[in-house]
């Protein structure tokens, strides 16, 4: 897949292009039935199937001072709408400057006249132009005054459950990993750089690497059972997100027990796939019952492995 810094610096390729436009963020089984649809449409019309999509997150420039978390760092949202089939993507800078265009401008300047699409596959609650003034049906009136039909892609659900990426991050931030990851369609996953970190795993007999993360949205406090990757290399682990009260410690850490020997890996980049969660943060009385309970945790982990291939 080929991305693009910014809509001024496309390229209109040789063939005819379907585009879809929105923020994306989590590429969660909903956004990928969007991309489904994107992608067949365009192989139907021998055309490129691009994503439009923003960065940062609108939310970050028009409310910086929101708790707003989101799921996927832009490294790992790109992979994952490679991993959906797209041939482009186009990276738009949101600027503050840039959410004072209005929805007819955008339309207009942005996709007609710097995009040129065939056709449009936009979800349900897409919104365009400043204070998401535009609407899909507005999308749609336009499109058929430009001669470019709009397929909006219905509300999509788990049962009873929306598929959304605010549901998702309600549910990453509970320790809803086994929810989180239905909706996500994946595992969930922390990426960064391994660091040194307290030595207390160490202590007890359980080393840990120690991830730096760069995503921003981190499971709540406990213990989880997780896959460690680093150098193309895939580990089963146990993982452990919290403050450490049993020792004293006070620093958030996320901290991997790999089941297996692994060698030393500061400094590399690694990530960590959240399976499922075994039980909440607790404190314990001291080290003796901290190091049973981490043992116990360890085999609830090796037995989710072993049924979980």
């Amino acid at each position: 897949m080929q991305a693009t810094e910014g809509s001024q610096s496309w390229k209109i390729p040789d063939r005819s292009v379907v585009m879809s436009l929105g923020n994306f963020d989590g590429v969660h089984r909903g956004h990928q039935v969007v991309f489904r649809e994107l992608t067949n449409r365009a192989k139907a019309s021998n055309a490129c199937s691009l994503v439009y999509t923003f960065e940062p997150h609108p939310v970050k420039i028009l409310s910086p001072e929101s708790p707003f978390l989101l799921i996927q760092t832009r490294e790992q949202k790109i992979a994952s709408i490679t991993q959906c089939g797209v041939d482009h993507i186009i990276l738009e800078p949101f600027t503050a400057e840039f959410a004072h265009m209005g929805a007819e401008d955008f339309f207009n300047e942005v996709i007609v006249k710097r995009i040129t699409p065939k056709e449009i596959v936009v979800g349900y609650d897409f919104t365009f132009g400043s204070h998401r003034s535009g609407t899909v049906q507005l999308l749609q009136q336009l499109g058929q005054k430009a001669g470019i039909p709009v397929t909006i892609v219905n509300a999509q659900f788990d049962h009873e459950t929306l598929l959304s990426s605010s549901v998702i991050r309600q549910r990453i931030v509970a320790g809803d990993i086994d929810g989180a990851n239905v909706l996500l369609g994946r595992p969930y996953e922390l990426t960064g750089t391994i660091v040194k970190g307290r030595g207390l795993g160490k202590q007890i007999g359980f080393a840990t690497a120690n991830l730096s993360s760069l995503n921003e949205c981190i499971p709540a406090p406990g213990i989880y059972v997780t896959r460690f990757t680093y150098d193309n290399t895939s580990e089963p682990s146990v993982t452990y997100i919290g403050r450490n009260p049993t020792l004293g410690a006070t620093e958030l850490a996320i901290e991997t027990h790999v089941l297996s020997a692994v060698p030393e890996l500061f400094g590399k980049h690694a990530s960590v796939y959240f399976l499922s969660r075994i039980r909440g943060e607790q404190k314990f009385s001291g080290r003796e019952e901290l190091t049973a309970a981490i043992a116990h945790d360890c085999q609830e982990a090796i037995n989710y492995h072993a049924t979980h291939k």
